[in-house]
């Protein structure tokens, strides 16, 4: 499983992840973290531009390959446009990554709702 978690300034989380051009990727094997790799995204790739410049199906995008994708609140356009590709959209108030990967590895990760 892959989860990704957005990021602007390369250290913690951050909301606005349709337009974030920084994530930190975690490949999970075994509810273990098996690698984690930094992806950056120029503005013609950011998620944002890819949900609103195209049509479904949206053309191949590195975070496609992703199941889960972690930010801080987000609006319900951004959950529903992932949800197309199935990937689930969690939000939560946590900032540093590592602790929030281990936090929702053991079940623990406090969840916020998305922004209305």
């Amino acid at each position: 499983m892959k989860i990704a978690l957005s990021l602007q300034n390369g250290i913690d989380l951050s909301g606005h992840p349709g337009q974030c051009s920084q994530f930190l990727i975690y490949s999970i094997e075994e509810n273990k973290v098996a690698s984690k790799q930094l992806l950056e995204l120029d503005f013609e790739n950011t998620l944002h531009t890819v949900f609103f410049n195209q049509s479904p199906p949206y053309r191949d995008h590195p975070l496609f390959e992703c199941q889960i994708i972690i930010s801080e609140p987000t609006g319900c356009g951004f959950v529903n446009k992932v949800k197309i590709k199935d990937i689930e959209a969690i939000q939560t108030l946590e900032k540093d990554p590592d602790r929030i990967i281990s936090k929702y590895l053991d079940g623990s990760l406090e969840l916020s709702e998305p922004i209305s």
